[in-house]
């Protein structure tokens, strides 16, 4: 190998050796979508909870314009290698569901506009799980409270959402590792 080839060869060499960052697949959601359907852009699903159900880590589910009327579970988990499991509304606050409960680790929750009922209470529940973040929702109108991190939570991030006239408090939180900033809090009732 002469003088000239070298560089060529140490940046194939580093190529080589530097770990693969592949991107995973995007799905759409829409009102009126089929579940049974391939989640694609021109043939979406028809639930949020469908995408729930179905995304792999580093995955992105993208949720149309449109009134969602479930309480989206999110039990599965993304991965801090592979990527997170993301969940984000078309245009900002666009995509209006009752709610999120989240057990699920690596998971992203971002642009939704939540309103919870009586019989859901809290708007984004993340319950035990590690590595969530929610960001730029807005959280309102929810019985109980717009957001709560609680039972175990570790290294959420809760930042840049509204809360909006909610029950007993805006953000609550009883994990560990919890950043919360850039939130508006008003009108808590």
């Amino acid at each position: 190998m002469n003088a000239s080839t070298r560089p060529l060869a140490l940046l194939i060499t580093l190529m080589l050796l530097a770990p693969s960052t592949a991107l995973g697949a995007t799905y759409w959601v829409e009102e009126g979508g089929d579940d049974l359907g391939p989640g694609s852009s021109d043939a979406p699903w028809g639930s949020v909870q469908k995408a729930a159900d179905t995304i792999e880590p580093g995955d992105t589910a993208i949720i149309r314009d449109g009134t969602y009327d479930e309480r989206v579970t999110i039990s599965r988990s993304g991965s801090g290698d592979t990527g997170h499991l993301t969940f984000e509304s078309e245009t900002l606050h666009g995509a209006r569901c009752i709610g999120f409960v989240i057990t699920g680790d690596h998971v992203t929750v971002m642009g939704f506009e939540v309103e919870a009922d009586l019989d859901t209470l809290t708007g984004i529940f993340v319950n035990g799980a590690a590595g969530v973040h929610v960001r730029n929702c807005w959280v309102h109108d929810c019985p109980l409270g717009g957001i709560d991190v609680s039972y175990g939570a570790s290294h959420v991030e809760v930042t840049g959402n509204l809360l909006e006239h909610n029950g007993q408090w805006g953000v609550h939180v009883v994990g560990t590792h919890v950043l919360v900033e850039d939130n508006e809090v008003t009108r808590t009732v």
